[in-house]
Order: C-alpha cells, then structure tokens, then sequence
C-alpha cells in the first residue's frame, strides 16, 4: 500500500537478507485494541491501509521541505484537514 501509493513497486526497492534476521524473530506482531475500547471507549477512526498512506504523505511532504522544520499548528491543522477528508475520516 505504501509503495503503491506513491506509483513505486515495492520489490523493486525491498530486499530480504538472513543476515539481518534475528534468531528470535516474531513471525507476525499483531496488536489488539480490546482493553482501549472496553475501559475507555475508544475506537480507530483510521485503519491500517488508511495510516499507512498518511504516514508516506507526511514523509513526502516533509521530504519536499528537504528537512527544514515544517511543523507548525497552521500547517499541521491544515494538512490534518486536507488528509482527513481526503480519507473521509473526521467529517
């Protein structure tokens, strides 16, 4: 999805290498969110594919400031709205 979203094949910049693999390594990390819901009401408003593409857009948005600091409360509210529509999350 990440890949995807910028118009990039993932394999063609994803490589495996068993050097890198830890001899304990987790086959599937999987969260759950039942003690959030249950003892404080909580629930996503955004799902996995949809945090996924708002994480690559904030790194390409901050890529294209090449590193200069971005964050401020008019840019970020901004950008929140712009993506959050854009995901029709918040309406």
């Amino acid at each position: 999805t990440s890949f995807a979203h910028v118009g990039l094949k993932w394999d063609d910049y994803v490589r495996f290498d068993e050097r890198y693999l830890r001899p304990t390594e987790v086959d599937a990390l999987i969260g759950d969110a039942t003690k959030a819901r249950t003892e404080l009401g909580w629930t996503p408003t955004v799902d996995g594919l949809q945090l996924a593409k708002l994480m690559v857009d904030a790194d390409v948005e901050a890529l294209e400031h090449e590193g200069r600091p971005w964050i401020d409360t008019v840019r970020l509210d901004s950008w929140a709205s712009k993506h959050n529509a854009a995901l029709g999350v918040g309406a």
